[in-house]
């Protein structure tokens, strides 16, 4: 078994392109997200599926691992960095099992499903459970039980979505026949007496042949929410609008009751907007997302839907990327913590936070910079997990041979942002944000927000081939040619070079950084992030 691991800190942007001599072009933003890819994936490993992750614990699945057998890794952080983990695969493992589809974590127990597992009929499915426990001094993760629903049966690919809390599972099942075919459903269990033992099963009203319910499950308090993509409107008639349901546990009478408590359904049905390929819950409020939702423009890029319990489940929110396009599939992937609400598409991750009475967008996390010239292999993925400080995006589609990735970011002081070798300030970290010709002489305005203004800055500009721009113990790895410029900052935040590159050098890709004093941080400098850009004067 491997257990090494490669950690590469790139440049992220939604932006490379080239810029004559005399144009002029907007500096995006950037955020350094650290990309995790286990050494010893095979092709296709499809690592990144999955994502869980319960405080410094991540569980990732890689289900085309071993010829479809799966895997998961499990890795923690530990001193600011994630570790290389466990490999964990499934004793009784086959080829198609596709062990690592879906994923659960709730402290030291790990919820593992495998749809294509045939214990009880081919693509049956099973969920596995297991525990970390410390022998002789070492942790190691043991089998605890493998689920299954009562009427499992060939076809049905239980355990393709799970959704876990404390002593409590749902599973669901889209492929389940019962009552139509591939109409889906989920399945409740609790743990009694260290037994997971099945206490409901759940379907929907009005069930639908290929509805799918089941294909995305979140569970939270005593409700959980369950998605069904491929549900096809009434009224208006509409293909694979989709629909969710909300899902009461209810333990006020003898036993356990799993109930429908509402169905979501917006009111703007469109077909193929798979409203509910993916789901989360946190409390009272739902998100619902649906990549084929049209945005302002009619255009399918997707979108989010956001529902509170008051009184009755009602719809406060959809949720749209302000740069978003066609195709996007904005809504692939939804997390949910608190205020914020996250949402991935094929191309970043968006959060929104709640202010009363709105969801305005607040940042956007991006794919490193080295993917972006890489496509078709720039996508992200579905998978999405938070935990409040971490921020984990499954990329099973990562590289050419598609092993996978994952990207992990980590929350500084409320700002999403780097997730090692620099240091936050007291403030977070600070934005770099710039305009103007990237051309040899022609002067840069670039303004430093959201950090101290008045503080001695450092300006580090660094100059080379286009190429990818590790990351790494706090500082940019140099160019071939490099200078750093001591500039005080105005009031406004704001300062002017007078000449962003010499003379002489073409086809080369600037990156720009900023050093601020910062006697709250550590070591007494906060770093912000980057700006960087590809032009050929």
């Amino acid at each position: 078994m491997k257990s090494s691991l490669r950690l590469a800190w790139t440049c992220a942007s939604a932006l490379c392109c080239m810029v004559g001599v005399g144009s002029a072009q907007t500096v995006r933003p950037l955020v350094y997200p650290v990309t995790i890819e286990p050494s010893d994936l095979d092709d296709d490993a499809l690592y990144g599926a999955s994502v869980g992750v319960d405080g410094d614990r991540s569980i990732v699945g890689a289900p085309g691992e071993d010829t479809g057998r799966g895997a998961i890794y499990i890795h923690d952080y530990v001193g600011g960095v994630w570790t290389a983990g466990l490999r964990l695969q499934a004793s009784d493992g086959q080829a198609g099992d596709q062990f690592g589809t879906s994923v659960a974590i709730v402290g030291s127990t790990v919820y593992v499903g495998a749809p294509g597992d045939d214990d009880l009929g081919v693509d049956a499915g099973a969920v596995y459970v297991y525990q970390r426990i410390v022998l002789f001094g070492s942790p190691i993760w043991v089998l605890d039980q493998k689920v299954f629903g009562s009427d499992t049966a060939a076809g049905d690919r239980f355990g393709s979505a799970v959704a876990a809390q404390v002593i409590h599972l749902v599973v669901g099942a889209p492929n389940d026949n019962a009552p139509l075919s591939d109409s889906g459903s989920a399945y409740g269990f609790e743990n009694i007496s260290n037994t997971w033992t099945q206490t409901g099963k759940i379907v929907p009203s009005n069930p639908q042949i290929n509805e799918h319910f089941g294909a995305s499950v979140d569970f939270g308090g005593n409700r959980a929410v369950i998605g069904s993509p491929d549900f096809d409107n009434i009224s208006p008639p509409r293909t694979n609008s989709g629909r969710a349901v909300i899902v009461l546990r209810d333990t006020s009478g003898p036993g356990v009751v799993w109930s429908i408590q509402a169905e979501l359904n917006p009111l703007d049905p469109v077909t193929d907007r798979r409203f509910g390929a993916s789901c989360a819950i946190d409390g009272t409020r739902v998100i619902v997302g649906a990549p084929g939702a049209w945005n302002f423009d009619s255009e399918a890029s997707g979108a989010g839907y956001v529902f509170d319990l008051i009184g009755t489940w009602t719809q406060k929110g959809k949720l749209l990327p302000i740069a978003g396009g066609p195709s996007d599939d904005f809504g692939q992937g939804v997390a949910l913590l608190g205020q914020s609400a996250y949402l991935a598409s094929s191309e970043d991750v968006v959060r929104f936070e709640f202010v009363f009475p709105n969801w305005p967008e607040k940042e956007t996390l991006e794919a490193p910079f080295a993917d972006l010239v890489a496509a078709p292999y720039a996508e992200l993925g579905s998978a999405l997990a938070t935990s409040g400080i971490h921020l984990l995006v499954g990329r099973k589609s990562a590289f050419a041979s598609d092993e996978g990735a994952l990207l992990a970011f980590h929350n500084y002081g409320g700002d999403w942002n780097i997730h090692t070798g620099a240091n936050a300030g007291s403030n977070g970290f600070a934005k770099l944000r710039g305009a103007g010709p990237l051309v040899a002489g022609t002067p840069l305005t670039l303004r430093f927000e959201d950090g101290k203004p008045l503080a001695p800055a450092t300006l580090l500009i660094h100059l080379g081939p286009p190429s990818n721009v590790p990351y790494a113990n706090g500082t940019l790895r140099a160019f071939p040619f490099q200078t750093s410029i001591a500039l005080p900052l105005d009031g406004s935040g704001e300062i002017t070079l007078p000449t962003v590159t010499p003379a002489g050098l073409a086809g080369v890709q600037i990156v720009l950084q900023m050093l601020v004093a910062d006697a709250n941080a550590p070591l007494g400098v906060g770093l912000s992030n980057g700006l960087e850009q590809v032009f050929a004067p």
